[in-house]
């Protein structure tokens, strides 16, 4: 989550009552979420940096459209930028980071199967799965009903194979409105999106 959380909060308002942070590699936002006040945390992360993050619930699980087991594509030196969808022009902009398929195969659920479940209920989801947003969302039909905020990452170029663009997300998220967008190099940014 590259803009700052409290600025937000104030200029929208939000009453955030807890987050699902959904790519939460090692928790680096830990810190900004306490300075908020935000309670509960919940972090979806799998593999091994999951056990990097200090605080919070954490869920050893990858989220998605449906229930099944897949395989990453592994970046490498730093596994940030782990996807579910192949790289494609990330390869050409960010030719410093490299790429392996894991040798693991990942477990993958829908958000739906755990909220109001197996996690307390939080009212904010934080999507930072390098392209794979829109399936996580997807998996999360009967939740988003009781979610009013989303922050996401967002694309405007292939940087992954077959990544939704910004505008099938807008089409998605129906009952939300894009209120803010930061777009960054290469063409890839965040936005944030309140429930109507």
């Amino acid at each position: 989550m590259k803009q700052p959380l409290d600025r937000l909060i104030d200029r929208h308002r939000m009453g955030v009552q807890g987050v699902i942070h959904i790519g939460g590699n090692t928790g680096e936002e830990y810190d900004m979420y306490r300075k908020c006040n935000i309670n509960p945390i919940i972090w979806f992360e799998p593999g091994i940096a999951h056990k990097d993050i200090q605080g919070g619930l954490v869920m050893p699980f990858a989220l998605g459209a449906e229930r099944r087991e897949d395989f990453l594509w592994e970046s490498f030196p730093s596994t940030k930028h782990t996807s579910f969808l192949q790289p494609y022009l990330h390869l050409l902009y960010y030719p410093d980071i490299g790429f392996r398929s894991a040798l693991v195969s990942t477990d993958v659920y829908r958000l739906d199967a755990f909220y109001n479940k197996d996690i307390p209920s939080a009212n904010f989801i934080v999507l930072d799965t390098n392209g794979y947003e829109l399936e996580v969302l997807k998996g999360a039909a009967f939740s988003l009903p009781f979610i009013k905020y989303i922050y996401t990452e967002i694309y405007s170029k292939e940087l992954y194979k077959d990544v939704p663009m910004v505008e099938q997300i807008d089409e998605y998220l129906i009952d939300f409105t894009r209120v803010e967008t930061w777009w960054y190099e290469h063409g890839w940014g965040d936005a944030l999106y309140i429930q109507k």
